[in-house]
């Protein structure tokens, strides 16, 4: 599964301390969201569970509220989800990626990321942010993993070391 082994690659990128923040980010205007929002979910419910507890993690999406495109139901079932699992969502933004940046319009904002993990379009899971485009996407499929370096990183030294808008925190 695609989907299970962007999930395993975070997470051992998290244990070995490499990343400590992961953007799900919906590039463009795309119809089919629920797999990403699967791996977001998956990927911060195994974090918390193996004890991965400063991970920081946000979605990203032109959507207003979690899955506008399904019904009622679904869209309850998700949203509910998301800040259990430590999960901001940031709906009815479109996002510019750079290199451990996700630049947010309208908000003017930027959030300084470890990982983002989009529905790309492209066949690989992985590759550098120097070897991709970083205009909008209008396709819709499985997860892909946007690592910014090959390299590894350090872990953070403390908590609060990068530096994160107000308004997007998870706990003021």
């Amino acid at each position: 599964m695609r989907g299970a082994g962007v999930v395993d690659d975070l997470i051992a990128e998290f244990r070995l301390g490499w990343i400590s923040t992961v953007a799900f980010v919906v590039l463009g205007e795309a119809r089919w969201t629920l797999p990403l929002y699967e791996v977001a979910i998956a990927t911060a419910r195994r974090g918390w569970s193996i004890g991965i507890a400063d991970a920081r993690y946000w979605f990203i999406t032109p959507e207003p509220v979690p899955l506008a495109g399904f019904g009622p139901a679904a869209r309850a079932a998700v949203g509910a989800r998301l800040e259990p699992e430590g999960i901001t969502f940031i709906g009815s933004t479109y996002a510019d990626l750079r290199p451990n940046v996700v630049l947010l319009d309208p908000q003017g904002e930027r959030l300084e990321v470890d990982r983002v993990v989009t529905l790309a379009d492209a066949d690989a899971t992985s590759w550098s942010s120097a070897d991709s485009d970083y205009g909008p996407r209008r396709h819709s499929r499985p997860p892909s993993v946007r690592r910014f370096s090959d390299a590894p990183r350090e872990a953070p030294t403390a908590a609060g070391s990068r530096e994160v808008p107000a308004s997007l925190r998870r706990h003021p």
